[in-house]
């Protein structure tokens, strides 16, 4: 049970961050979310199919740390944006490089 509890409450967090920081929520769609979801995915089938929870906890570390740049990424910037793809993006776009 934890290792679904973790990402479910670093998903509140960044959420509750963003609604606290911009007063709406997150739309970033980082790259390290996009092969999060995909292991999710992944992860899903294993454990239907019953074959192992590995791939699924593998799945619950990288979507922690996919929220977890994604509150480094709201930290970063001062305003809202979408379609950020990562952190040293989103210190470009603080930085005006992008």
């Amino acid at each position: 049970m934890a290792w679904l509890a973790v990402p479910v409450f670093c998903y509140a967090f960044t959420t509750c961050y963003a609604l606290f920081k911009y007063g709406r929520v997150l739309s970033y769609h980082t790259r390290f979310a996009k092969w999060a979801n995909w292991l999710v995915l992944g992860g899903a089938v294993a454990l239907l199919l019953d074959w192992s929870l590995w791939p699924l906890r593998i799945a619950a570390i990288r979507g922690t740390v996919a929220n977890l740049e994604s509150i480094a990424i709201t930290h970063v910037l001062p305003t809202w944006h979408a379609d950020v793809l990562s952190l040293r993006e989103a210190q470009r776009l603080r930085d005006g490089r992008l």
